[in-house]
């Protein structure tokens, strides 16, 4: 039989090595001898004559002759690996090359490279036997990926990618690799792994990488990429970071692959070896700009070559016959060869369904009855019953996944035919789960105890059987003490289960049982998630991600299609009922664990399928959900059209005697009328804004009493007053603003049984208070400053006390952060106390640079910075000192410097962009100019104002202007392009519409001194 004798000789290897050898070093640089040095020595060896010489012979080999025409060697053997000729397992070509251009010494090398590379695999190879012996013809896929993790060739971080057809192992095989090099690293290797399915977009992997690697849970609010970006520069600790499977992302109709692959070919620049990406998707990265780099590498994982599927099969049989004492077929079953390669072609050479199918070898099927069963497998597959629960399209879309590989969909289906009945019913159960899924899980969507033995059984039966398998984190470093067995099923098994739902009623019905099982379970841990939020968000956050890929099926499922896809209320089906979770409070939940375009779809769809079924209440609900969404992003056009509608339905309906005003109907409006008086508040009609806040604030006060949404609408009040006051110049509003947010505080504190310290919102309301505290200063500034400095010290000590509450709920150095910051130097600067305004602004604007970069309110933070310094060279002229009368105090060019660094941001936000301290900047700019006597450069400043106010200026020519004049360059940072809309609208402005780009922060939220149309951030005294 083949491949059994080799097998026999790493059983025997493996236990030797296990025992008296010395462990195998396997990521010693100078074991694997890379492929690239190879080719890199032998370019040394071919002279112009003989590169000349070579290329004739390689002419007749199909590569195209305008590749083959370069005079650089290293150049010219890589095009011939291009094009399949030569590789690492493949240097006959190589060898029969140099023998023909007489390079003797050329041919010492590949042979040297052939043994070291043959000794490195059969490491490898009894290694991976060691661990797992059915894991077969994956040897030199292993050693590719050891070699880039083991490559000291350069300093920077390195990436696989291994993409291939469902069910060719290639989770497996990263594990297994993984596995071996935290094994011979022998450096304390972490392995971590993150589950990207149903991720969508670049932010959701970059935030799910950051809170597994950082152990802390970082919300959607706090994240920024470069946290990611920071967190690669700073690891010390040698890291690899599975991220499994990356199919969504990386599909090739996925709108966020380009934005995915940049940013990862972003990552990989960074200068930090520890760090290592393993990523395994279905799908390759089709970008040469990220596949020439050295520090990234693609393995396509093809199905198993035929001689390793008969290895597979007879491993199996023999283990299985083994462990039973089974006599029954006999060794002479296995003989027979002919049949073992038609189960194999059957399978498709797939791993995954290689092993569901020897397991009926080793209960007694012979391998002829076993093919014949395969070429007529019971049950065809039949399309979803339109009228059941499993007929959305969320499901019909992850079946269609798979149409590609009917052989290997068709030997599992067979596989699930000869199940006994009973675990054919628990198998098409499990499959509503998505994901991985624990004993207790598992046992509530079957309908038993997790204590009832018949389930552990069940499931450990369908391990046997290959069609499911136990998700195994023995060598993750996953920090969790949960003892609870965690099971999986594998995407392909799922799609058999899912095709099997229209067989029978028996099945569909089974289906359907588990599947509201499912839902009941998501809506009641949706319940508790939100309760507990209120007391304690961060359990709250750390319970969300463990059931993270559960949650956004469950959401899909009540979409009716898959994130990413548009719903079509046409397609509705009243039987496909998944049930809206009335939890107050629940969306206000989602805002900080969902990515925000998914909340957006979310709200969007489920509107309209509340709409097509009649259920207006929903509809108008979700439609106050989706406008607040739409706020937050400053299209106040848009969320003003989503309210407006709805509001006169519900109206209509409220005056209709058979309707009458029900809680449903009172809580769709109050959220309704929540987003339009922001609206009105955004748009500066105050006092409308106000009254329909008061409105919404009546219904929520009725309806929910103390409640997070009911705070929140208490914020909101107090974020108009304090607006309103400030928009007219007045300081009179700040009481009014001052008394709703200390409501919205102290029912915080009510909300959390005296621990608001552990509530999301506790930062928001406490910054807010000290901005209304700022206000109440600058009343009595002129007319007592001991009072004014009173109120100044309270806005800091709140400040303070929210600066201490974000880091103790881990959400510092976040852009809100720099709120904190900024608003506490504003107010030191209104005690003329510029020296301690200097770091804090100056950290502020660190943060903005490194978080939103080019922005409106990183061009503010700039100016604020240089009117600090310009205040500081006021008072050390007045100082009068002998050294300051005859040249300008040296404050005064930093000042210059960094009112030209907000100048020439502004210049490139753009005249429609303009942040509203522009102008300012301007008259600051050029009376900075007369204070260091530099008068003649007015008129250069005032051409650049021209150009920067028409739209029209030079870049590059301003950014030499302005050296020229400061006598240094403005710092520049690298950003990436999508972070143009950052803040606005937010946890932390007053709407003040500097940028309409959308954000991932929430409004309506602490209100800020800082960030209103008139205020200037200049502060010294006239």
């Amino acid at each position: 039989m083949a491949g059994s004798s080799s097998d026999a000789t790493t059983v025997q290897m493996t236990g030797a090595a296990a025992v008296g050898e010395q462990p195998l070093d396997i990521t010693d640089q100078r074991t694997i001898n890379l492929f690239s040095e190879l080719l890199s020595m032998l370019a040394k060896e071919l002279t112009e004559h003989e590169l000349t010489h070579a290329r004739l012979l390689c002419s007749h080999q199909g590569v195209p002759a305008g590749e083959l025409e370069t005079d650089d060697a290293v150049e010219f053997l890589r095009v011939l690996e291009k094009h399949d000729l030569i590789g690492e397992d493949k240097t006959q070509f190589l060898k029969e090359l140099l023998e023909k251009s007489d390079i003797s010494a050329g041919i010492d090398f590949v042979k040297e490279y052939e043994e070291k590379r043959r000794t490195h695999i059969q490491n490898v190879e009894i290694l991976l036997g060691k661990r797992d012996p059915f894991f077969v013809g994956r040897t030199t896929f292993v050693s590719r990926i050891l070699e880039v993790f083991g490559n000291q060739g350069h300093d920077k971080c390195r990436c696989v990618l291994v993409y291939g057809l469902a069910g060719t192992g290639k989770t497996k095989l990263a594990v297994e690799s993984s596995a071996i090099y935290k094994e011979q690293a022998g450096c304390g290797t972490r392995l971590l792994r993150v589950n990207l399915r149903k991720a969508t977009n670049m932010e959701e992997v970059g935030l799910w990488i950051l809170n597994t690697v950082t152990g802390k849970q970082i919300t959607q609010k706090q994240f920024d990429m470069e946290l990611v970006k920071k967190w690669i520069m700073n690891c010390l600790q040698d890291t690899v970071l599975l991220l499994d499977n990356a199919d969504d992302i990386l599909n090739p109709s996925s709108y966020s692959k380009d934005h995915f692959v940049n940013t990862l070919s972003d990552l990989l620049s960074i200068t930090n070896c520890h760090v290592k990406f393993l990523l395994t998707s279905r799908h390759p990265v089709d970008f040469m700009g990220l596949k020439e780099l050295p520090n990234f590498k693609e393995v396509k994982l093809e199905p198993l070559p035929v001689r390793k599927s008969l290895q597979l099969l007879t491993k199996m049989f023999n283990h299985a016959k083994g462990l039973s004492g089974m006599v029954s077929v006999g060794g002479e079953a296995l003989q027979d060869e002919e049949s073992l390669v038609e189960i194999a072609k059957l399978c498709g050479n797939n791993p995954q369904a290689l092993r569901a199918v020897a397991s009926r070898l080793s209960s007694g099927f012979s391998p002829r009855s076993l093919v014949e069963y395969l070429k007529c497998p019971e049950g065809a597959q039949r399309v979803l019953d339109p009228g059941s629960l499993g007929s959305s399209q969320a499901v019909q879309d992850e079946r269609k996944d798979f149409e590609d590989q009917p052989l290997v969909l068709n030997s599992l289906g067979a596989m699930y035919e000869q199940l006994p009945l009973n675990l054919k019913e628990s198998l098409l159960k499990l499959s509503v789960f998505p994901s991985s899924f624990s004993l207790s899980q598992g046992a509530k969507v079957v309908g038993k105890k997790p204590s009832d033995a018949v389930i552990k059984f069940d499931l450990e039966d369908l391990k046997k059987w290959s069609l499911l398998e136990r998700d195994d984190d023995s060598i993750l470093d996953t920090g969790l003490s949960d003892e609870e067995p965690y099971y999986f099923m594998h995407p392909l098994v799922r799609s058999v289960c899912l095709s099997k739902i229209g067989s029978s009623e028996i099945h569909k019905a089974a289906y359907e049982d588990a599947l509201r099982r499912f839902l009941a379970y998501i809506a009641d841990l949706l319940k508790d998630l939100t309760q507990l939020g209120h007391r304690d968000f961060a359990s709250a956050l750390a319970r969300f991600e463990s059931d993270k890929t559960n949650v956004l099926h469950y959401l899909e499922l009540g979409m009716g299609n898959k994130f990413g896809c548009e719903v079509i209320a046409e397609q509705e089906n009243p039987a496909s009922d998944v049930p809206l979770p009335k939890t107050e409070g629940l969306f206000s939940i989602f805002e900080t664990f969902l990515d925000p375009s998914k909340r957006l779809e979310y709200y969007t769809n489920m509107s309209i399928r509340m709409l097509s079924r009649g259920e207006q209440e929903a509809w108008a609900y979700l439609r106050g959900w989706m406008a607040d969404e739409l706020y937050v992003r400053a299209k106040y056009d848009e969320a003003w059209n989503a309210v407006e509608e709805p509001l006169k339905v519900l109206k209509a309906r409220a005056s209709d005697p058979a309707i009458g005003r029900t809680n449903d109907l009172e809580r769709a409006e109050a959220q309704l009328l929540y987003v339009k008086g922001r609206i009105l508040v955004a748009r500066r009609k105050y006092k409308d804004g106000i009254a329909i806040l008061e409105q919404a604030l009546k219904i929520q006060e009725r309806l929910l009493g103390n409640h997070s949404l009911t705070a929140r609408c208490l914020n909101g009040l107090g974020h108009a007053y304090f607006n309103k006051a400030d928009d007219d110049r007045l300081c009179i509003g700040a009481t009014e603003a001052h008394e709703y947010h200390l409501k919205a505080w102290e029912m915080l504190v009510k909300i959390t049984n005296g621990k608001p310290e552990k509530h999301f919102d506790a930062p928001m309301y406490l910054l807010n208070i000290g901005a209304t505290f700022h206000q109440m200063g600058k009343k009595f500034k002129r007319s007592n400053k001991k009072n004014a400095d009173e109120y100044f010290n309270l806005a800091i000590k709140n400040y303070h006390e929210a600066y201490d509450l974000e880091r103790a709920l881990k959400l510092s150095n976040s852009p809100n952060t720099a709120f904190v910051l900024k608003n506490m130097a504003m107010s030191y600067c209104e005690m003329e106390e510029y020296e301690k305004a200097l770091p804090l602004a100056t950290d502020a604007v660190n943060i903005r640079e490194e978080t939103i970069g080019v922005h409106p309110t990183t061009a503010r933070n700039l100016f604020f910075i240089g009117s600090l310094y310009d205040s500081l060279g006021d008072e050390c002229k007045k100082s009068k000192k002998p050294e300051d009368r005859t040249k300008p105090p040296e404050n005064y060019k930093l000042a210059l410097e960094y009112y030209n660094r907000a100048f020439e941001m502004e210049v490139k936000l753009g005249p429609s962009n303009h942040s509203i301290e522009y102008d300012d900047l301007k008259t600051d700019l050029q009376d900075v100019l007369r204070k260091l006597h530099m008068n003649k450069e007015l008129d250069k400043y005032r051409r650049m104002f021209k150009a920067a106010d028409k739209g029209t200026p030079d870049l590059g020519d301003l950014s030499m202007d302005l050296r020229s004049v400061s006598g240094q360059a403005s710092p520049s940072r690298k950003r990436s392009p999508d972070r143009m809309d950052a803040e606005d609208g937010h946890t932390g402005t007053s709407d003040d519409d500097e940028m309409a780009g959308p954000s991932r922060q929430r409004a309506p939220g602490p209100v800020f001194p800082d960030e209103n149309p008139s205020k200037r951030s200049k502060c010294s005294m006239s």
